[in-house]
C-alpha cells in the first residue's frame, strides 16, 4: 500500500546563480535549529500532477539543508480507487457519487494505509486530501507521530457539503494546514493553525529548462506553428471552465487587428469524460475554420519538452478564465520571459501583476485589444517579459517555498515542541 520513493541527491548551493547568495544563506539559517527534523510526506502519486513536481525538488532539499525527509506514495488498490475518485469529484463541487458505500471504501483504504506507515517521524505531511482519514487511526495505533500538517493543494472554497462533512472530523485534527491562497479554505472553517504558502516553481527541472529558440522553432513548427509569426498560446488544463469558446472569440478579434497572428491551444492534461471530450471536438471544430488556430490533438505526444517548447516560442501566453486553483502554468511562462494575460481569479491575481508583469482581464473586447496590442508592440512585450521572470525570481521560485516551509516548521516546534 505504501512505497518510498528514491530521489536523487539535490543542493540548494545550485540555486545560488538565480536567487542569490544571500537567500541561500538565509535558507540554511533558517534550516539550523531543525538539523535532524523527521519529516514524512504522503501523497497519492508519484508523477503526472504539481505535488510530485513539487516533492521531488522539496525533499531532497530539505534533506540537504539537514533534516530527515522521505517521501512514500499511498496507492489505492481496485477495491478503493471508485472511492477515491468519487472523492475528488466531491472536492470539485460534485458529491453526487459520494455514497455511503464509496464512504466506507475511502476509509477502508485509509485504514489499510495506516496499517502499513512504519516509522518514527516528527512531522506527517499530507499532500492529498484523500489520506485525512490516517490522521486518528495512526494516532490510534500508538505509532511514534509528533504532529499532523495537510498541505492542501486545492481550492476547495466550492467542495461539496457532504464530502467537506465527511472530512472535516479528521482535518480539525491535524495540527496545522497549509493552503495556497486564503479563499482557497471551506468556506467558514478555522483550523487550529494556518499558513498561506503560495506554490513555486523549481527553475532547475527539466520542465523549465533554458531551450533556444531554434530547437522550439523546430518542435512547434510539427503541429503547423511558424514561429517567425505573433503567436498567442494557452498552455494549460484542457476544461470547460477555461473559457476555451471564449478563447477562440478573442483570436477572432485579434486576428481583425494583426491578421498574420497564430493562436496555439496546448491541452497539458484532458479529463476523460463525456462532457469534457464533447467539448473538446467543439473546440476542434473551431480550431480547424481558423488557418491560424491549432489545437493540438487527443493523444498528442506533449511532454514538458513540447509544453517548454511552446512558451519559448509564444508571444504571449493566456488563460481566458480560471474557475479554481492556482494555474502554475503562468508562472513557468513568465519564468520564460514571456507576458500573460489572463481572466480575474485569485491564482492568477497571486502570479500575474497587472500592467508590471501581463494584464488581468475580464471583458472579451479589453482581453482582445490588449493582446492585439502586444502582438504589434516588441518594445512593451520584452518589458513586461523581463518584469515577468524577475517577479517569479523573487516570488514564484521553489527556495521561497522552501523558506516558507522552513518556518513553518519552526513555527510549530516553538508552539508544539515537535
Amino acid at each position: 500500500m505504501l512505497g518510498t520513493v528514491s530521489l536523487a541527491p539535490r543542493q540548494v548551493q545550485a540555486y545560488s546563480d538565480i536567487v542569490g547568495p544571500d537567500r541561500i544563506d538565509d535558507l540554511r539559517d533558517l534550516a539550523a535549529p531543525l538539523r535532524g527534523l523527521r519529516v514524512l510526506n504522503l501523497s497519492l502519486s508519484g508523477f503526472g500532477t504539481w505535488v510530485p513536481t513539487l516533492l521531488q525538488a522539496l525533499v531532497p532539499l530539505l534533506n540537504d539543508l539537514g533534516l530527515e525527509c522521505e517521501w512514500r506514495i499511498a496507492r489505492p488498490d481496485s477495491r478503493s480507487e471508485s472511492a477515491i475518485r468519487a472523492l475528488y469529484d466531491g472536492l470539485n463541487g460534485d458529491d453526487r457519487r459520494w455514497t455511503p458505500e464509496q464512504i466506507q471504501a475511502w476509509e477502508r483504504f485509509a485504514a489499510d494505509a495506516a496499517e502499513g506507515l512504519t516509522g518514527e517521524h516528527d512531522l506527517i505531511v499530507l499532500h492529498d486530501p484523500q489520506l485525512l482519514g490516517m490522521v486518528p487511526l495512526v494516532s490510534a495505533n500508538g505509532r511514534a507521530v509528533r504532529r499532523w500538517v495537510w498541505n492542501s493543494h486545492l481550492d476547495l472554497a466550492a467542495i461539496a457539503p457532504r464530502t467537506w462533512e465527511t472530512l472535516e472530523p479528521y482535518a480539525s485534527r491535524c495540527t496545522a494546514v497549509v493552503f495556497e491562497d486564503p479563499s482557497f479554505l471551506p468556506p467558514g472553517w478555522m483550523p487550529r493553525l494556518v499558513q498561506i504558502v503560495p506554490p513555486a516553481i523549481d527553475p532547475l527541472a527539466p520542465a523549465n529548462a533554458r531551450m533556444s529558440r531554434d530547437d522550439a522553432a523546430m518542435i512547434v513548427q510539427k503541429w503547423g506553428v511558424d514561429a517567425e509569426k505573433p503567436l498567442l498560446s494557452q498552455i494549460a488544463p484542457f476544461q470547460r471552465a477555461a473559457d476555451v469558446r471564449g478563447l477562440i472569440d478573442v483570436y477572432d478579434r485579434v486576428v481583425a487587428q494583426v491578421p498574420d497572428a497564430q493562436l496555439a491551444i496546448v491541452p497539458t492534461s484532458l479529463r476523460d469524460d463525456q462532457e469534457t471530450r464533447g467539448y473538446f471536438d467543439e473546440i476542434a471544430v473551431l480550431a480547424r475554420e481558423r488557418p491560424g488556430c491549432v489545437l493540438l490533438p487527443l493523444g498528442a505526444q506533449i511532454g514538458s519538452t513540447e509544453v517548454n517548447a511552446f512558451r519559448h516560442v509564444s508571444s504571449v501566453v493566456v488563460q481566458k478564465a480560471l474557475q479554481r486553483g492556482f494555474a502554475l502554468w503562468l508562472s513557468e511562462a513568465m519564468w520564460c520571459g514571456c507576458p500573460v494575460i489572463a481572466g480575474p481569479a485569485a491564482g492568477t491575481l497571486a502570479q500575474v501583476v497587472d500592467g508590471v508583469t501581463g494584464y488581468v482581464i475580464a471583458d472579451t473586447e479589453t482581453f482582445a485589444r490588449r493582446a492585439a496590442q502586444l502582438l504589434r508592440d516588441a518594445e512593451l512585450r520584452e518589458r513586461l517579459g523581463r518584469n515577468a521572470r524577475h517577479h517569479v525570481a523573487n516570488h514564484l521560485l521553489i527556495t521561497r517555498y522552501l523558506a516558507d516551509m522552513l518556518q513553518l516548521y519552526a513555527r510549530l516546534m516553538r508552539r508544539y515542541g515537535v
